[in-house]
């Protein structure tokens, strides 16, 4: 089976005023349809970095990544809104990825409505995307503030669903949560993994 998602070579050094410091050398994986990868390793050694680059958050210094074997270019507008359309991340810091004063339904809302959903039918699909998340119509009223640690982390997968995407990156979706949140978010992604694609990040 063909690749869907490729990274090839992926670097990336950052540096300060007397230190560089390699977060991520050469790395290579690839992915194909329905498979759930793990990328596991300590705190600290890159793997919130490697994420970004799959995303273009964060520039590489070398080495590329593909989509349905195409290279992406981050700098072509056009093709970077295409492949986030496929490829969504929940970020580790579930709580800090919200806008703290626009309520969580209208942030699950906005992607749809950057693709060209209707503001109805985009109201009613985030409605559904939060019961699917084991969360309420109630919700979709609240300020990210609001929410506890697992609730925040349950609406951030929702949005990521928002456009329907191909492919879910997972940054520790589980850090930071108690054992409770921890295993219904456990739970959550056994599902998902039915449906997409998954690049879970993880140092468990």
């Amino acid at each position: 089976m063909s690749a869907l998602l490729e990274a090839a070579s992926l670097s990336k050094t950052f540096f300060s005023e007397h230190n560089a410091l390699p977060a991520v050398c050469n790395v290579s994986f690839s992915v194909a349809p329905g498979e759930c990868l793990g990328l596991a390793g300590a705190s600290g050694c890159g793997k919130s970095t490697l994420a970004r680059l799959l995303m273009g958050l964060t520039p590489a210094d070398s080495g590329t990544v593909s989509f349905n074997g195409q290279p992406l270019d981050f700098a072509d507008a056009a093709l970077r809104k295409n492949y986030y359309s496929q490829v969504q991340l929940v970020f580790q810091n579930a709580a800090a990825a919200f806008h703290p004063r626009k309520s969580i339904g209208s942030s699950i809302m906005l992607p749809m409505l950057n693709y060209g959903c209707t503001k109805a039918a985009a109201q009613e699909r985030s409605i559904a995307l939060l019961l699917a998340a084991g969360l309420t119509p109630q919700h979709a009223e609240k300020f990210p503030h609001q929410l506890s640690g697992g609730e925040c982390q349950r609406a951030a997968i929702a949005r990521a669903l928002a456009v329907e995407p191909e492919v879910i990156l997972m940054d520790e979706p589980t850090s930071a949560l108690d054992p409770i949140s921890t295993s219904k978010i456990e739970d959550l992604v056994i599902e998902l993994k039915k449906q997409y694609t998954i690049v879970m990040v993880t140092h468990n």
